[in-house]
């Protein structure tokens, strides 16, 4: 009988353990700075195909996402980015709307970001990105606008409706 046993109990806690496993990101994965490398805005509607990237050239160091451990994250950004360009913001004044702060947690591959304070209405696009890649290196995070979300002043043209934009980002 015991030989019987304990080959059961082994199977159990094998069992057990792949229930349990998780396939989604790990907070402790995404934990740290990461600097904005490159972005793709990609639209297609009834009319034609936008396809835009913008570059390393085009990012500064105030370009990045900070995840912290307690799960509160940064976000600064430079300027908006369209299809017809990047606009930039120039009053110092001005600077402190360009960074933001949020809660956030993962569920499975998709990050999902809560603002701490009042935002831009732009910015609300921002809280559903789906994690497309996570490495010690590189993340890549994709949004992707439909009918739901409300037109996007910094989106050139007036519907945002198939509109994908692409983030890349390198570890610091």
């Amino acid at each position: 009988m015991k030989k019987f046993l304990l080959p059961l109990a082994g199977c159990f806690f094998l069992v057990l353990a792949a229930c349990n496993k998780n396939n989604g990101v790990q907070i402790s994965a995404i934990a740290g700075k990461w600097q904005q490398t490159k972005l793709n805005l990609h639209q297609t509607d009834a009319q034609a195909v936008h396809d835009t990237t913008f570059t390393s050239t085009n990012f500064s160091d105030q370009d990045f996402y900070q995840f912290n451990g307690d799960k509160t994250a940064v976000i600064s950004k430079s300027g908006n980015f369209s299809f017809s360009g990047k606009s930039i913001v120039i009053p110092a004044i001005e600077l402190s709307d360009w960074v933001t702060h949020y809660t956030y947690n993962i569920d499975d591959t998709v990050l999902n970001l809560k603002p701490t304070e009042q935002v831009n209405p732009e910015d609300i696009s921002l809280e559903k990105q789906t994690i497309i890649l996570l490495d010690n290196n590189h993340l890549i995070l994709q949004i992707s606008y439909g009918d739901s979300y409300p037109t996007t002043p910094n989106i050139q043209g007036s519907n945002t409706s198939g509109l994908v934009a692409t983030a890349y980002f390198t570890k610091l």
